[in-house]
């Protein structure tokens, strides 16, 4: 069986190491949008930017020894199920982190260090990308390569 996760913002706590890198270079959100977009992650709302300027922070960030050094937030039973899961099932990553080497291996080098890298079997794509296709493309991958 395949089984793929999402590693933006679902395994990876992505959205808190973006804004605590910008805390620390001094730009600080604005706080009472910080709460009404932590669910919606619109980073224009949050600093009052354009979507050209976001996209350049996030550019920054995905390069940066902040992006690599990411924590997941599973508990320790939700850990536990995906190690026990990896046994009998093919584990697949998914992220539109952008797909330069540079974030290819800063993004391998944070599901290495939260322990959850069976396998080298992440898709990459470019920054912002829509993952529904891809998410369709490694279905249909899998169900082809399981009849033969």
């Amino acid at each position: 069986m395949l089984i793929i996760f999402d590693l933006d913002c679902t395994i990876m706590a992505y959205y808190d190491g973006f804004v605590n890198y910008f805390k620390n270079q001094g730009l600080e959100p604005n706080y009472y949008n910080y709460e009404l977009t932590r669910e919606t992650y619109s980073f224009e709302t949050m600093y009052n930017k354009s979507r050209e300027e976001i996209i350049e922070m996030i550019e920054e960030f995905n390069v940066s020894r902040q992006f690599a050094n990411l924590t997941d937030f599973l508990s320790d039973s939700q850990y536990g199920r995906i190690i026990d899961i990896s046994v009998n099932h093919d584990i697949r990553y998914i992220t539109a982190c952008g797909d330069n080497y540079s974030t290819r291996e800063l993004r391998y080098k944070n599901i290495r260090n939260s322990g959850l890298l069976f396998n080298d079997n992440v898709t990459f794509l470019p920054l912002g990308s829509n993952k529904n296709e891809a998410i369709i493309e490694l279905m249909r991958e899998y169900s082809y390569k399981s009849t033969y």
